[in-house]
């Protein structure tokens, strides 16, 4: 499995450190996270097929974002996905969502699981607008821990950024919004 992102303006040197020059400084990004006012931290990636496809096939996965980061020792409480536009492909198509670690030089280059936050999301998820789905670990609702990853309700050993990619037929359309609740650990005094 190898890694691919939008790369456009971004230089990242041999220290693993990001420069963004261009365009690229002023560009919107698309992840970023709420307050919530809670104890539970709320952060939401923008999915677009374009850049999955960009991944070229299902063997490569995108990088989401490098600048949203979920930090070591982070509970996942719940994954959302919201269909902002219809996904189409060609065929059967499905989604994965997992992570990508730090490594000890502090770049995000080792893939740690390809479908740890969701796994094989169905197109039947994706293919009506507005259509919210929720993952969560120990709900009584039935169906929500369909397409759960192995990383909900579990604290990461790592700083990740997410990526993802596709199964099956390519994606001819569509863009949604992940949203992921999480909780931080307190450290003991």
């Amino acid at each position: 499995m190898t890694i691919t992102n939008s790369t456009d303006g971004i230089y990242e040197n041999a220290d693993g450190l990001r420069w963004k020059y261009g365009r690229a400084e002023s560009t919107k990004g698309t992840a970023g996270e709420y307050n919530a006012l809670t104890s539970t931290h709320i952060s939401e990636w923008e999915v677009d097929y374009a850049d999955l496809v960009a991944a070229i096939d299902s063997t490569t996965v995108f990088v989401l974002d490098y600048d949203t980061i979920l930090p070591a020792g982070a509970t996942i409480e719940r994954v959302e996905w919201r269909t902002d536009v219809v996904w189409t492909s060609g065929g059967a198509f499905t989604l994965d969502v997992g992570t990508i670690k730090k490594d000890t030089a502090g770049i995000y280059n080792t893939i740690d699981d390809q479908d740890g936050i969701l796994v094989a999301l169905a197109m039947s998820v994706m293919d009506t607008l507005g259509t919210v789905h929720w993952t969560v670990i120990g709900d009584s609702s039935p169906g929500v821990t369909t397409y759960a990853g192995t990383h909900l309700d579990v604290a990461l050993p790592f700083d990740s950024v997410l990526c993802a990619n596709w199964d099956g037929a390519a994606p001819t359309a569509g863009k949604g919004t992940l949203r992921i609740h999480w909780r931080q650990a307190f450290k003991a005094q």
